[in-house]
């Protein structure tokens, strides 16, 4: 019973993620997907830029840092690999 649900509950989700009626303004929409890929890139620049000048102090952060990276990566990812270029 409890799978059912979580499929009933999956399936309608995919649907509303595909009716494109939820985005009324696609240029704006795709212009700020742009801008937080960019953003997130920055930030793991920044990132890596800081612990190279001073491994010492982010030493205690390391697991932080890698969740940090993953998902920002991640992040990027989906951006740049589901991208529809035509």
């Amino acid at each position: 019973m409890h799978n059912k649900d979580n499929q009933i509950i999956l399936d309608k989700m995919v649907e509303l993620v595909e009716n494109e009626s939820l985005i009324t303004d696609k240029k704006t929409y795709q212009k700020n997907r742009r801008y937080m890929a960019w953003v997130a890139l920055a930030i793991m620049v920044v990132t890596t830029i800081a612990v190279l000048v001073s491994p010492a102090r982010f030493a205690s952060a390391e697991a932080i840092l890698m969740m940090m990276y993953g998902s920002l990566s991640a992040l990027v990812a989906s951006y740049f690999g589901f991208s529809n270029k035509k």
